[in-house]
C-alpha cells in the first residue's frame, strides 16, 4: 500500500523536476532567455526535448491527480449532492492540465504545431477551477490561515489575465475589422511582448502553490489515506475503499481510446488524402493537427490505462496460480511459471513505456526515435505474450485455461504475432502489416483480461481509508464560514 500523501507528492516532485530540466535545457538550447529573465513553463516546452519530455509527464500527472481528487473529497456525505458535483469539476480540471501536454501552444513551430487558444483555455480552467476547489476543500475541513493561505495566494496570482481581460473586452466593443487586429497579440504576455519574466514569475509561483497546497492537504487531512492494487482476495484487513477502478473497466477504457484514435485520425487522413489515397503508416496519421493532437493525448492516456491493467493482470494470473512464493520443494517447472507470472506484467508495461514515445514523438519530429519507440513498443509486447503463452501451456496452470476457447484464441494470437513479427522485419514497407500487428496485440491485450471472467471486476485499483472514520465529517461549507 502507499499513502495518497506520498504518491501527489511523488507526481508533484516530478513535476517540478520536469520544470526544471526542460527550463535548463531551453536555456541551454538558446530557446528560452538566462536568469534574471524567466520564460513561461508552456515557453519551455515547444521544442526538443522538452516538447518530448513534457507530453508524457503532464498527462500522466494530469492522470495522477485525477485519480487523487476522489481522496480529496473523499466519500459522498448523505445528500451531499453538491460535493459530487465540485469533485466532478476537479476531474473536469485535472483533464483540462492534461490537454494542456498534448497541444502545446506554439501554432507554427514544426516541432509543437500546437494551439495557443486551446492551450491557454485549457490552462485557465484548470488553474480557476482547480483553485475555487481548494478554497471549498479548506473551508470544508478547517478555516485557518495554513490551509488558506496557499490557494488564496493562487487565486491573487491570477492578477497575471486582467490585461488579457482588458484584451478581451476592447476587442468585443470594436468592429470587426479592427478587433481582428487584437487577435494575435490577445494572449501576449503581460507587459512586453519580448520579456516574459513578469508573466512567468507569477506563473511559476501559482503552479507551486497549487502543487504544494495538495501535498499539505492530503498528508495533514487525508493521513490516513492509502493507494492499493487487490486481486480478487484483496487484503486481509481491507481499507475502506472510497473510489476503485477495476481490471475490466481500465482495459474497455483503452479499447475505447485506440479504436478512437485510430477511427478518428484515419478518417481524418482520408477527408484530406481523398478516398482514394493508399493505407499510411499510423505513425502518418500522427504528424499534423489535429491528429498530432489526438494521439499525444490518447496514445498516453491509453498507455497508462493500460499499464495498470496489466498490472492487474499479473495479480490475476498470480493468484490462479495460488502462489506468490513457491514453496522450496516446489518443482522446478512450477517455480519457472511463478517467475513468468512476476515477470511477463514487467515485460508488458516496459513495452506500453516505449508506445508512450512512438505516440508523444512523431516521424517527422524525430524519425529514429519514432521508430525505435515503435519497435519497443512491438517487440516487447509480443515477448509479453509469448511468455504468458508459456505459463498457459503449463499442466499446472489449469485455472488460466478454464476458458478452453479464450485460450485457444490468447495461443492463436501469439502464434499470429510472432508470424506478423518476421513479416514486419521482412517487409517493413507495408502499412497492411502494421495494422494487423496492432490488431493482434490490442485483441490479446483484450482476451488476456477478459479471460479472467468475474476476476477482472475484483482485481482493482483502490483509493481508501485505513482508519474506522474517514477524517472527512466537517462541518458544511456554510457552517464553517460563518463560523
Amino acid at each position: 500500500m502507499l499513502k495518497s500523501a506520498t504518491f501527489v507528492t511523488a507526481i508533484a516532485t516530478l513535476m517540478v523536476c520536469t520544470v526544471l530540466y526542460t527550463y535548463t535545457k531551453c536555456v541551454a538550447n538558446g530557446h528560452c532567455p538566462a536568469l534574471p529573465h524567466l520564460p513561461t513553463i508552456s515557453n519551455t516546452w515547444d521544442d526538443p526535448p522538452g516538447n518530448y519530455i513534457s507530453r508524457v509527464v503532464l498527462i500522466n500527472v494530469a492522470c495522477g491527480l485525477a485519480f487523487i481528487q476522489f481522496g480529496l473529497w473523499g466519500e459522498d456525505e448523505p445528500g451531499k449532492k453538491r460535493w459530487r458535483a465540485l469533485l466532478a469539476a476537479g476531474v473536469l480540471s485535472t483533464a483540462c492540465l492534461s490537454v494542456v501536454g498534448a497541444i502545446c501552444d506554439a501554432d507554427t513551430d514544426p516541432q509543437c504545431l500546437g494551439d495557443s487558444l486551446i492551450h491557454s483555455i485549457c490552462a485557465v480552467v484548470f488553474f480557476v477551477i482547480y483553485d475555487v476547489n481548494c478554497i471549498v476543500l479548506a473551508c470544508r475541513e478547517e478555516v485557518s490561515i495554513r490551509s488558506l493561505a496557499a490557494p488564496l495566494g493562487s487565486l491573487a496570482l491570477k492578477v497575471r489575465w486582467l490585461p488579457l481581460v482588458a484584451r478581451a473586452l476592447k476587442a468585443a466593443a470594436l468592429p470587426p475589422a479592427e478587433a481582428s487586429s487584437l487577435a494575435v497579440p490577445l494572449l501576449s504576455p503581460l507587459l512586453s511582448p519580448d520579456d516574459q519574466t513578469p508573466l512567468a514569475v507569477l506563473e511559476w509561483a501559482d503552479v507551486g502553490l497549487i502543487l504544494g497546497w495538495t501535498c499539505y492537504f492530503l498528508a495533514t487531512k487525508r493521513a490516513d489515506q492509502v493507494i492499493w492494487m487487490q486481486a480478487k482476495d484483496g487484503p486481509a484487513t481491507p481499507p475502506r475503499v472510497i473510489f476503485s477502478l477495476s481490471a475490466r473497466a481500465l482495459a474497455v477504457a483503452t479499447l475505447c481510446l485506440a479504436a478512437a484514435n485510430l477511427g478518428v485520425t484515419l478518417a481524418l487522413y482520408y477527408l484530406s488524402a481523398g478516398p482514394s489515397a493508399p493505407l499510411p503508416f499510423i505513425g502518418a496519421l500522427w504528424v499534423s493537427p489535429p491528429g498530432n493532437w489526438i494521439s499525444r493525448w490518447t496514445v498516453v492516456v491509453g498507455s497508462s490505462s493500460a499499464a495498470l491493467a496489466q498490472a492487474l493482470l499479473g495479480l490475476m494470473d498470480a493468484a490462479s496460480l495460488q502462489a506468490v512464493r513457491p514453496h522450496p520443494s516446489a518443482t522446478r517447472l512450477t517455480r519457472v511459471s511463478h517467475a513468468i507470472a512476476r515477470l511477463h506484467p514487467v515485460v508488458s508495461v516496459g513495452s506500453l513505456l516505449s508506445l508512450d514515445v512512438a505516440g508523444v514523438v512523431s516521424e517527422h519530429e524525430d524519425a529514429p526515435v519514432h521508430a525505435a519507440a515503435a519497435c519497443g513498443f512491438f517487440g516487447g509486447y509480443t515477448v509479453f505474450m509469448i511468455l504468458r503463452s508459456t505459463l498457459l501451456l503449463q499442466p499446472h496452470a489449469a485455472a488460466l485455461r478454464s476458458r478452453r476457447l479464450l485460450s485457444a484464441a490468447q495461443l492463436g494470437l501469439t502464434l499470429a504475432a510472432a508470424v506478423l513479427a518476421g513479416c514486419y522485419l521482412h517487409l517493413p514497407s507495408m502499412p497492411a502489416i502494421e495494422w494487423a500487428y496492432t490488431a493482434v496485440l490490442v485483441a490479446y491485450f483484450a482476451v488476456s483480461i477478459f479471460s479472467h471472467g468475474s476476476d477482472a471486476d475484483a482485481a482493482r485499483l483502490c483509493i481508501g481509508c485505513t482508519g474506522t472514520d474517514l477524517p472527512l465529517k466537517a462541518a458544511p461549507l456554510k457552517a464553517a464560514l460563518a463560523a
